[in-house]
């Protein structure tokens, strides 16, 4: 069916269905279904694409008895309204796959929410202030997937115990969330989790304000999580971006990959970035691995922003290439961990503390910073510390950062308490790259961490005679007058010069506007008295 309109059926005490189908593909293509009362579609073993249909005043449920293999449902918009309560599908719709593409969900009570036997993808979809009647948006029966990219979900509010989002197997790509209230979590994987180029911003939960998971394995790659909360009513591991815990008994497979990474001001009783349940134990090989990740002005209310405790076959911590910047209460705390190539600057608190072991810290900035440790001391590897801290492999000297951070005298981030103002506005996170001529660098020690890796900046590691300190690896100096490439300056670059001013190749650019040309070889001339 195509361009058309179909209106209310009359003097019918029962309503039948009007399409009935058992096999082949049903396809309603901008349909305009006008007061209907009665059911409209009976399916089984086929495929539907509804594509841009619309309906009005509808009663009493639309599609009923489905058995299906795939459902397309695309290009509606469905503002104020939602095909997913009863009065638009009963109980007894199944389908392998329900492929939504380009839809928008607004402003309405969703009754019956997304919870048939089937797994679910989501594609180019909007879901905006629904109401959920206390219950997850999105959870399909029987623990089925659920995959969504370039999708929104905004300013929704499932009950206490529930999510928007509840599945096995989680796939989230290009989506955003924004400003949800949830009881347990924004999205809740019971199983995988992966989570790609996405952004969570002002969501509040009890627990994990943006992520609670429980199970492995978990990727989350080039990923932000910012202003999430979890500060209700629990004390401890609440987690403001994400909290990770198990059924007591239950272990976490596969472990948990975070890179390329961002935790901005997430706030939390306790773990304002991530958070460890103490109920629940790794199985055996399972890490926790964040690489070239960034901190800034994540707050605990005295408590860490890392928080794990000490947990029976607890996972080695592992921190590589990272960035620690305005944040308060303790930011690494207790469990086995390790730390290569990080960089703390202005933390309020401790930077680190272990309950047990002799974990190590290799290649390490730690600089103004509140109390530095305690607990067991830990062992460093080449690492720069703040003056008066003595300790084999550290050396207390200034790193010397391009510039240092600042949080403009008002402390990081929002104040809550004060509504009317915004102090985040002020803060600088600096930049924390070494100067020329830093102590740091080239001071590292190379080790299977550095070999083919990068930097937080995507640099690779390494530049010069050895790794530098901290997260940043600074790259050596072009020299721009050395046309041939052999590493120094000599009459032969004239000759390359001109070699590459005739084939109009990229050395010959000296002046750096992006062509070739005559004067490009007075730059050069510049260039080469300059030195390299």
């Amino acid at each position: 069916m195509r361009d058309c309109t179909v209106r209310a059926q009359t003097g019918l005490i029962t309503p039948r269905p009007r399409l009935t189908l058992t096999d082949g593909v049903l396809r309603l293509e901008r349909v305009n279904f006008v007061r209907d009362t009665g059911n409209l579609v009976s399916l089984r073993s086929t495929d539907v694409i509804i594509d841009g249909c619309t309906w009005s005043e509808r009663t009493e449920a639309q599609f009923t008895d489905f058995d299906t293999d795939t459902m397309v449902i695309k290009n509606m918009d469905d503002t104020g309204i939602s095909p997913f309560d009863p009065d638009f599908v009963d109980w007894n719709f199944n389908a392998d796959t329900v492929i939504f593409e380009n839809m928008i969900f607004a402003e309405s009570q969703v009754t019956m929410p997304f919870n048939s036997f089937a797994d679910y993808e989501l594609y180019g979809c909007t879901f905006d202030n629904l109401a959920t009647a206390g219950r997850t948006l999105i959870e399909p029966a029987g623990q089925r997937n659920v995959t969504a990219e370039d999708c929104t979900f905004s300013n929704m509010s499932p009950g206490t115990n529930d999510h928007i989002i509840r599945a096995r197997n989680n796939t989230l790509r290009r989506c955003e969330f924004r400003g949800n209230t949830s009881g347990l979590g924004t999205v809740h994987p019971t199983r995988t989790l992966t989570v790609e180029d996405c952004l969570f911003i002002d969501n509040d939960a009890q627990y994990g304000g943006a992520l609670h998971i429980s199970n492995g394995p978990v990727s989350i790659a080039g990923t932000s999580f910012i202003r999430n909360e979890a500060v209700g009513p629990f004390s401890q591991f609440s987690g403001g971006a994400i909290r990770i815990d198990a059924p007591s008994g239950s272990l976490i497979y596969g472990g948990v990959s975070i890179t390329d990474s961002l935790f901005k001001e997430n706030r939390a009783n306790s773990g304002a970035s991530i958070a460890y349940d103490n109920s629940w134990e790794f199985a055996a090989g399972s890490r926790i691995v964040v690489e070239r990740t960034r901190f800034h002005g994540n707050k605990a209310s005295g408590a860490p922003i890392i928080e794990a405790p000490g947990l029976s076959a607890f996972p080695t911590d592992t921190f590589i290439d990272c960035e620690f910047v305005g944040n308060s209460g303790i930011v690494l705390a207790r469990g086995e961990s390790e730390l290569f190539g990080c960089t703390f600057a202005e933390n309020d608190g401790y930077v680190w503390e272990r309950s047990s072991g002799a974990d190590p810290l290799v290649n390490t900035v730690i600089t103004h910073d509140g109390a530095v440790t305690t607990g067991i001391p830990f062992s460093y590897i080449a690492c720069v510390v703040p003056p008066g801290l003595s300790a084999p492999g550290a050396f207390d000297v200034d790193p010397q950062f391009l510039r240092m951070p600042s949080d403009g005298g008002d402390g990081w981030g929002d104040n809550p308490a004060t509504p009317d103002a915004d102090e985040s506005l002020n803060d600088d996170y600096g930049d924390l790259r070494l100067q020329p001529g830093s102590p740091a660098i080239d001071a590292g020690v190379d080790g299977h961490y550095t070999l083919g890796a990068t930097d937080i900046a995507g640099v690779a590691r390494v530049h010069g005679a050895a790794v530098d300190i901290g997260a940043y690896e600074r790259e050596a100096a072009v020299c721009i007058a050395d046309t041939n490439g052999d590493g120094r300056l000599s009459p032969n670059d004239f000759n390359a010069w001109i070699l590459a001013f005739n084939n109009q190749s990229t050395a010959c650019d000296q002046n750096g506007d992006g062509e070739c040309l005559q004067n490009d070889f007075n730059a050069w001339i510049l260039n080469f008295n300059a030195g390299c």
